[in-house]
């Protein structure tokens, strides 16, 4: 469980903005919270370096892709979508490599080509591909 459920948990915080994707897991282990609102104007997205030659979600197979947890809300929504590409995402015999990282050295990360794409939710997936252009 990580810091801010173990707050909401304890009373020491009222609210959270966690996006659902990311409070599945917790949610499945007993996380004992209500869930008055889902709202979401931001975007999860997965970038590959510009001069990559991946350029849809099915050239990410075989492909190492950076994330900030494996529960993390990006990593889960990135899943579904590779895995309506028909893309394997067992944990033996996998089509993708799922490397973690702390969020914020996911845009160097990619940069050193340690990773071939990263995946980010908004603002943070909009000020990679604006330093990018």
């Amino acid at each position: 469980m990580n810091q801010t459920h173990q707050l909401l948990t304890t009373g020491q915080i009222d609210v959270t903005n966690f996006l659902l994707a990311g409070m599945i897991q917790p949610l499945s282990n007993g996380l004992d919270v209500k869930i008055p609102l889902g709202l979401h104007t931001g975007r999860i997205k997965a970038l590959a370096a510009p001069d990559s030659a991946i350029t849809t979600a099915g050239y990410l197979r075989g492909k190492r892709i950076g994330v900030s947890g494996l529960g993390a809300s990006p990593t889960l929504i990135t899943q579904r979508c590779l895995a309506r590409q028909g893309i394997n995402m067992g944990h033996e015999g996998g089509e993708v490599e799922w490397v973690v990282f702390a969020a914020g050295d996911l845009p160097l990360a990619l940069e050193r080509k340690q990773v071939d794409a990263i995946a980010l939710n908004d603002p943070a997936s909009w000020i990679v591909e604006e330093r990018a252009e």
